[in-house]
């Protein structure tokens, strides 16, 4: 058993999908034995071709479960046997930028991709090796995000999925990963992966222009020592009667595992 960070750390726009600045809303999702175990999402705003790496840390997820201002969801408490996806999606709304979504609107989008990915996820049981396939396909189908899950008119023909995957990675796995030393004492190892992502399936040349193409960078932490202070820091606003308020109610003990997310 070993404990494990999985971090979504930057995006390389190399062609944005449409022909204006993209405004992308990525989500991200942690998943162990196809169960959301944490997760958050963003609007990263003018998404333009670059060199230059966009780290997700510049903009702190919204929605998030288990997961801290920098995106790393975890702690979690891994098992040799135990199957992790790590999936995350970035999906294109700026062809409404016209007329300008509410917040409450995209805060509505949002939610419904998470729910989206979940769903999908939980659709696999029982067969994993779909999980990629019927999360990106799920992704696929919301091709106009602003008319398909908020019920607006056909909003833009470049509005859609920029790029989505659930990279798969078994407990045995994790652990037999070679992880860089860390910087300072106080660090974790790590080791990261960087994927090349095209919108091709759904992308319109004749109008959209290039098809878009972007490099999703993710990080692996192993952490051996776990910090009850610190993840309270991070996960909870921490006010008023102490642990017992994030307990159910009726409950006369409190897991620390269950509240921190280290075990369902």
């Amino acid at each position: 058993m070993s404990f494990y960070i999985f971090r979504l750390h930057n995006l390389v726009v190399k062609h944005r999908r449409g022909k204006i600045a993209d405004e992308d809303i990525v989500k991200f999702n942690v998943l162990i034995n196809q169960i959301d175990r944490g997760h958050g999402s963003g609007l990263f705003n003018g998404m333009s071709a670059s060199a230059e790496p966009v780290p997700l840390s510049a903009v702190p997820p919204g929605h998030a479960v288990n997961m801290d201002a920098g995106w790393d969801a975890g702690p979690f408490e891994v098992d040799p046997g135990d199957v992790v996806h790590v999936a995350f999606t970035g999906t294109n709304i700026s062809d409404e930028q016209l007329t300008s979504l509410s917040t409450k609107d995209q805060d509505e989008i949002e939610i419904k991709i998470l729910d989206a990915v979940a769903a999908a996820a939980l659709t696999a049981l029982g067969d994993v090796g779909d999980v990629a396939a019927l999360i990106t396909g799920a992704l696929n189908e919301i091709k106009d995000p602003v008319g398909t899950l908020l019920g607006f008119k056909q909003q833009g023909p470049c509005n859609g999925p920029v790029f989505s995957d659930a990279v798969e990675f078994s407990g045995s796995g994790l652990d037999g990963l070679k992880l860089s030393p860390p910087p300072t004492p106080q660090g974790d190892p790590s080791i990261s992966f960087t994927r090349t992502y095209t919108d091709e399936k759904t992308h319109d040349s004749s109008i959209c222009g290039h098809t878009a193409e972007t490099d999703v960078t993710f990080m692996v932490f192993r952490r051996d020592v776990i910090s009850v202070r610190h993840l309270l820091a991070t996960r909870f606003p921490f006010k008023g009667p102490g642990i017992r308020q994030f307990g159910r109610p009726g409950d006369t003990t409190i897991s620390l595992k269950s509240v921190l997310g280290l075990r369902p």
